[in-house]
């Protein structure tokens, strides 16, 4: 078999997005890299009995609704019309087919917005939300709405930002001072807001039956708050009750029993913060009662495995007979589950380890999009009646067969906390007994995800290059519930402290590793704690450290979440304790870098902007440690996940290469 390829990540199709029409069948986006155009073709596909059809492919779809159980409507990217995309103006292009009859999709309809999601209404309505832009609706009542002349005045209006409130701007989206995902309801031909100017709405819901739509708002003017309400929406009045569990309070998920009871799962942030679990609850809105079902902590309520295999996914949640279907962390796996609406019981259905990322119902059973062990992306189908979980794709399964994979193995120790922290570690894909190998530490992103050993590019590509591979989840971690997962004032800490136990372990267990031939990596976080681990200590050789934090005061004010983000995760703020904030950045210990350092950023990283990754560099070239800076245009924190396929190979060959140099000299 062949080894893993630098690029190996086009040969996968990723789905996401999986709608069910509630009869039976599925819709899915399929998404695959095109290297040559260097971007990624995404198309509508439907999930039959018989297996997968793909519907369209014109490689542009964005998103897909089930108009009713025949009929999907779909979007477009806005390159799909060339003309209008010129005009830089919001808009629109939905198209409409039919799964049972052969034949074309139809223009179904065009709006002058940039939906972000719909949920048609049994009665031909439809709600959606999209975009609002307060610069969009000056120019255009200043053109008249003439839209010509509005695109006229935009192309002048490019040039100039003006900002009014934090956050002002937001990584994959930029610059959002006063930009809102605002609600909105279309009937016979006429578009009504349903939310003001300055609400975001997400986490859009209809209830069973209609009558009732359900949405997440958070509503501010100068600075956007952290926690968010929870708003019913009477579809006969179009009037919004907040029916919010508490305040302030954040709802990470929520799945509607009917239109006068919801299941909650959230949190108040008062135990643990800003990564507080969530506990669930029981909405009785004609009682105004709320019932707490489960407080334990314990789950997270959307998947936090790392991988760089996977689009990013949305776990809707949904109810049959008040049993609640979701997905959560409680472990090293992400797992599908169930929970008693009534009683607060919660049982597990997927038996594989992995992660599961997106959930639908297939006729009386569940279908979900699922990694488990070394196999690429696939769908799976729970059955209820015979209690089964099966494999129903192959989208990917020809991979698997043409590649060599290292199998990570499994490595758990006890902390110095008494805590066990899991780990892995894997050989080169060609091992040979008696060779000695260099190795890599890496560390993942969060704080709060986690690694399990899917299948993860990087490291089968690393390990196809003759190098171990060895990664765990120390503390602040997901997963092992909320104590564990705290590492709010201990950043650089027992985290550093387990990582370095680890690295002890491993070298200990595998006396085939090279302990002179070691590197570190990481991103975001990952990037944090690798500019911190070069500031205190010199066993490792070479350091790649990836769109991470350098500098905590720097953060506050430029990262999109860095307001809220920091004083939560560092326990202060400039003006409260600069010196606290100082002795937890890596930037203070760089003048006692020894190890060469690579660092990996993006221009439009808004997450840990890119002054972060300048200073780190700045001051090691300052003190003349070997270091280097690469620095990608036109991507932003997920470059490692979704950006530019070209992109992604260079950012591999750069790390690869740095690596080369140091450990294979």
């Amino acid at each position: 078999m062949k080894p893993v390829e630098i690029d190996h990540f086009k040969e996968y199709l990723f789905p996401s997005m999986l709608r069910s029409n509630g009869a039976g069948l599925v819709s899915f986006i399929g998404k695959k890299a095109n290297m040559k155009k260097n971007t990624y073709n995404a198309n509508l596909w439907l999930l039959q009995p018989q297996g997968p059809r793909q519907l369209t492919f014109s490689n542009n779809v964005t998103a897909a609704w089930w108009k009713d159980a025949d009929t999907l409507v779909f979007a477009r990217t806005p390159e799909a019309d060339k003309k209008e995309a010129e005009t830089g103006l919001p808009f629109t292009i939905l198209q409409s087919l039919s799964v049972s009859r052969a034949g074309e999709a139809s223009e179904f309809l065009r709006l002058p917005y940039d939906i972000e999601d719909l949920a048609f209404l049994p009665d031909g309505r439809f709600l959606f939300v999209a975009e609002y832009n307060p610069k969009i609706e000056a120019l255009l009542q200043q053109a008249g709405q003439n839209a010509q002349k509005a695109a006229a005045l935009l192309a002048e209006e490019n040039d100039y930002e003006v900002l009014t409130e934090l956050p002002f701007w937001a990584n994959g989206s930029g610059f959002t001072s006063g930009v809102r995902q605002r609600l909105y309801l279309y009937a016979n031909g006429n578009v009504t807001p349903l939310v003001g100017k300055h609400t975001n709405v997400s986490q859009l819901r209809l209830a069973p039956g209609g009558g009732a739509a359900f949405y997440v708002a958070q509503t501010y003017t100068a600075k956007a708050p952290v926690a968010d309400c929870l708003m019913k929406l009477d579809l006969n009045t179009l009037q919004s009750q907040d029916i919010s569990v508490g305040e302030p309070f954040v709802h990470n998920a929520y799945a509607p029993l009917s239109t006068s009871t919801v299941l909650v799962h959230g949190s108040d942030m008062q135990d643990y913060g800003i990564n507080q679990n969530g506990n669930f609850y029981r909405l009785h809105l004609a009682t105004g009662q709320t019932t707490l079902l489960y407080q334990a902590g314990e789950y997270d309520s959307w998947d936090t495995i790392n991988s760089d295999l996977k689009m990013p996914a949305e776990a809707q949640w949904f109810a049959v007979d008040n049993m609640v279907y979701w997905l959560g962390q409680n472990g090293p796996s992400t797992q599908l589950l169930q929970i008693d609406a009534n009683t607060g019981e919660i049982r597990s259905f997927s038996a594989q380890p992995g992660c599961v990322s997106e959930l639908a119902p297939l006729g009386d059973d569940i279908v979900f999009s699922a990694m488990h062990g070394l196999n690429g992306p696939e769908l799976y189908r729970y059955s209820f009646e015979d209690d089964t979980e099966q494999e129903i794709t192959s989208l990917n399964t020809a991979v698997a067969s043409r590649y060599a994979f290292s199998q990570p193995e499994p490595l758990s120790f006890e902390n110095s906390e008494g805590n066990s922290v899991r780990g892995w570690v894997m050989k080169p894909t060609f091992f040979e007994e008696g060779q000695t190998y260099p190795a890599i530490l890496t560390v993942h992103g969060g704080p709060k995800t986690a690694y399990n050993g899917v299948l993860f590019h990087d490291m089968q590509y690393w390990a196809s290059q003759g190098y171990a591979v060895f990664f765990c989840n120390p503390t602040g971690s997901s997963g092992q519930g909320d104590e564990f997962g705290d590492l709010r004032e201990r950043y650089g800490l027992i985290d550093y402290d387990d990582l370095m136990q680890f690295t002890d372990i491993v070298l200990e267990q595998n006396p085939w590793i090279d302990p002179e031939a070691l590197a570190i990596t990481g991103g975001s976080y990952g990037g944090f704690i690798t500019n911190w681990v070069v500031g205190h200590t010199n066993r490792f050789k070479a350091a790649v450290s990836e769109r991470g934090i350098a500098n905590w005061a720097t953060m506050h004010t430029l990262a999109d979440i860095g307001y809220f983000f920091e004083p939560d995760q560092a326990g202060a703020d400039l003006w409260t304790d600069y010196d606290a904030l100082w002795e937890q950045s890596p930037l203070k210990y760089a003048d006692r870098v020894t190890t060469p350092t690579l660092f990996i950023h993006s221009q439009e990283d808004y997450r840990c902007p890119l002054p972060e990754g300048m200073q780190m560099y700045a001051a090691l070239q300052n003190f003349g440690i070997e270091t280097r800076l690469c620095l990608f245009k036109g991507e932003n924190h997920n470059l490692s996940r979704t950006g530019k396929p070209r992109h992604r190979v260079r950012r591999l060959q750069e790390i690869t290469d740095w690596f080369d140099t140091y450990l294979k000299p």
